[in-house]
Formats: structure tokens, C-alpha cells, sequence
């Protein structure tokens, strides 16, 4: 099985029903999914903002939580700050979510996201190797 970096914008999709998950669960099952360990921090605010609109139980919020990260090859943020930064400097964007798009290029992985502006914007810097869950392609890279 090949593998993929997952941003944070995939991880509640999983666990949570929405627009973007039917094509988040065949990411999940087609790659290994790897992501950056400041994601987890990530999800679970995602998680915690579920919980106050009342999409999910604070229990299943805390079981999808313990699922997503016993799921995940988590990889180290630090060694992916400089060339992130350097990303967000260079193209206006978020330095957090400019780390996933470091983290892919360096592992020479493909980037998944619902982040429909960081595809976008980030679909030359990852040579075609980024899928955006809303516009997900026919065959997977």
C-alpha cells in the first residue's frame, strides 16, 4: 500500500458525516495514512467545534479522536518548519497548513486535503500529486 500525507481537513470527514467524507474514507483505505503530529492538535479543536454545534457526542468525539490517532503514521512537524515557512512567505498562506504541503513534497508523497484553496493554490508546488476530497479524481496518484 502506498502512502499519503493527510492534512487535518481530512481527519473529522472520517469520523463525521459530511460532504467530504465518502471520498475521504477511499483515501483512507486506498493509502497509508501519514500526517504531521501537530495535526492531531489540529483535529482535535475540529473535533471539540463538532461537539459545540452538536454534530457529535463529546464521548464520540473523544473515541474518534483515540481511533484517528492509533490510525495515522504520525511524523515529526519540526524537520518541515523552514521549508513552510519559506512556502508561506512566498505564496501568502498559512505557514500550518503550508507544513503538509512541505512535508509531501519532501517524503515525495501525495497531499490529501478539503482545503479547496491550499489544492489550489499548491497544485503546481506538488507536480499534480495533490487531492482535493471535493474535486477528487477518477484513478488516485
Amino acid at each position: 500500500m502506498s502512502s499519503a500525507i493527510f492534512d487535518a481537513s481530512v481527519f473529522v470527514p472520517l469520523f463525521v458525516e459530511m460532504e467530504t467524507s465518502a471520498p475521504a474514507l477511499r483515501c483512507a483505505e486506498q493509502y497509508e495514512v501519514v500526517s504531521l503530529d501537530h495535526a492531531t492538535i489540529e483535529t482535535a479543536n475540529a473535533f471539540t467545534r463538532q461537539v459545540r454545534t452538536k454534530r457529535l457526542a463529546a464521548e464520540d468525539a473523544v473515541v474518534a479522536y483515540r481511533s484517528l490517532v492509533k490510525m495515522v503514521r504520525w511524523l515529526p512537524t519540526q524537520p518541515h518548519v523552514e521549508d513552510a515557512f519559506s512556502l508561506a512567505m512566498a505564496l501568502d498562506h498559512a505557514v500550518y497548513d503550508c507544513l503538509y504541503v512541505a512535508a509531501a513534497r519532501d517524503n515525495q508523497l501525495p497531499l490529501i486535503t478539503a482545503d479547496k484553496k491550499l489544492a489550489r493554490k499548491f497544485q503546481d508546488t506538488l507536480a499534480g500529486r495533490i487531492i482535493d476530497l471535493y474535486d477528487m479524481p477518477e484513478t488516485l496518484p
